[in-house]
């Protein structure tokens, strides 16, 4: 096995731990919501902390170090040719399949009857949360992995699969009908695949972004409608957490550079010229 092909397994692996962690935790946070309805702290400390930690800083911190590799933002010089692509994408996402005439309606129904402006601001950013997740555990780190161990084929399937079996950990919640998980694994079928057409992650988070918003925004008992101040607190929590995380990154760093510069030291002092 070469250097690089073992490389790509590892990264495979490294982002299977994460999927796997990040779904057990959120399983275990909304059991705690269904189990003890009269104190929702419990399951939302461990459903934030799991989507602000294993969902955002750990990718985020396995991009960073290499381990798995995807571009975030549009190649230079491709900006105007993706934001074409991505505007036709976002139009048959919303109108046509599955915010649209196909399945859900959900785009007509949010336009027919739109929320408050406080409600759909609140549905809006709460919803970030998720869906940076999202990004940077299926449509960056396991799609683009996989595809780099595999092959585009069976990296659109199996991310699409395990996007599917993650809508399992609400079942505590409400369990998810076969139909709801057959529609799921289709749209992240399209997400994926646009991913790789784009080449990038922004453009998918943005049209997932628009679909799930218009999916929530919508429903008559909106779970988010009056979230704003977990939002805040939510805001507030990652840059907290992130400020920890680069600060013993950094230290760690340095600690690195002054074993580096030790050893050199002692290599000189060995074998002085």
């Amino acid at each position: 096995m070469s250097d690089a092909a073992g490389k790509n397994r590892k990264s495979v692996v490294a982002m299977l731990i994460v999927y796997v962690l990040f779904v057990a935790f959120l399983a275990l946070g909304n059991y705690l919501f269904a189990r003890f309805p009269e104190n929702e702290a419990l399951g939302g400390i461990v459903l934030g902390l799991t989507s602000l930690v294993l969902g955002i800083i750990v990718p985020f911190h396995l991009r960073r170090m290499d381990v798995v590799s995807f571009r975030f933002l549009p190649q230079a010089g491709t900006a105007r040719k993706t934001a074409a692509i991505t505007t036709i994408f976002t139009l048959f996402y919303l109108l046509i399949f599955p915010a649209g005439i196909l399945l859900q309606r959900t785009t007509f129904a949010f336009f027919a009857n739109p929320p408050s402006a406080m409600a759909a601001v609140s549905t809006f950013l709460s919803l970030l949360w998720a869906t940076a997740a999202y990004g940077f555990i299926f449509w960056g780190g396991l799609l683009h992995s996989l595809k780099e161990a595999y092959s585009p084929l069976i990296a659109v399937l199996a991310t699409s699969f395990l996007f599917c079996i993650y809508h399992l950990s609400q079942f505590s919640i409400a369990f998810p009908t076969p139909g709801f998980l057959l529609m799921t694994f289709v749209s992240g079928l399209v997400l994926a695949a646009f991913t790789l057409r784009v080449k990038c992650v922004l453009p998918t988070l943005i049209v997932h972004q628009l679909g799930h918003f218009f999916y929530f925004a919508t429903l008559r008992e909106n779970p988010f409608a009056e979230d704003f101040d977990r939002f805040v607190a939510s805001a507030v929590m990652l840059l907290f957490l992130y400020g920890i995380y680069e600060g013993v990154y950094r230290l760690i760093g340095k600690s690195g550079e002054r074993r580096v510069e030790s050893d050199k030291d002692e290599r000189v002092g060995v074998n002085p010229l």
